[in-house]
C-alpha cells in the first residue's frame, strides 16, 4: 500500500450540512445531499445493501454508499463471520488478502458489517476486500472510525432512514 495517497472527497460528493457537527448525518430531504459522483474509468459495483466505486490504481473504493433504515438497525438475522475475500465483481481484480499481510494495516470496512446484520447475504458482502480500506488498527479502525460508525447507528435509531457515504 505504499502508493496510497489521501483523497479529497469533495470531488466525489457534495453535501450541504451543519459543519459544526463533525459527524453530521441528517435527513436528506431538502438538504442538498447528492449521490456520489461517478469517476470516469472507475467501476461501480452494487452489492447487497450498498454500492461502491472502485479505484483500480489504489485497489480501494473511491466511495461506498448505502441507505440505512431504522428497521434494518433493529433486525439481527446475521452474525459476523469475518470471511474477508477478493471481490469477484471487480473486473480488474480487487485487492487480495496478501495485500494486507505484514503491511501494518487492518482491513477497515467502509460499509461496516454491523450495519448489515439484517441479512446473511448483506453481512457477507461487506467482507469483500473492495469494501475495505487500509486503516491503522488502534488509532483509527478501533478508534475514531469506530466512533463514527457508532454515531451513524445512534442517528439511525432516532430516524426512519439515514444515507451514508464513506471513503478513504
Amino acid at each position: 500500500f505504499s502508493s496510497l495517497q489521501r483523497y479529497n472527497l469533495s470531488r466525489y460528493i457534495s453535501v450541504t450540512a451543519d459543519v459544526s457537527d463533525p459527524f453530521f448525518i441528517g435527513d436528506v430531504k431538502g438538504s442538498g445531499l447528492e449521490i456520489p459522483a461517478y469517476v470516469s474509468g472507475h467501476q461501480v459495483v452494487e452489492h447487497t445493501g450498498y454500492t461502491l466505486s472502485y479505484n483500480e490504481q489504489y485497489e480501494v473504493a473511491d466511495w461506498v454508499a448505502y441507505e440505512f433504515t431504522n428497521e434494518e438497525l433493529n433486525l439481527s438475522v446475521a452474525s459476523r463471520k469475518d470471511n474477508f475475500r477478493a471481490d469477484p465483481a471487480i473486473t480488474t481484480g480487487s485487492a487480495v488478502l496478501a495485500d494486507y499481510k505484514g503491511s501494518g494495516y487492518s482491513r477497515g470496512h467502509l460499509a461496516p458489517a454491523a450495519d448489515f446484520n439484517w441479512s446473511e447475504e448483506a453481512m457477507s458482502d461487506t467482507f469483500f476486500l473492495s469494501n475495505m480500506t487500509p486503516q491503522l488498527q488502534n488509532n483509527f479502525n478501533a478508534g475514531i472510525w469506530l466512533k463514527a460508525e457508532d454515531y451513524v447507528r445512534e442517528v439511525c435509531a432516532q430516524n426512519d432512514v439515514v444515507y451514508v457515504v464513506t471513503g478513504p
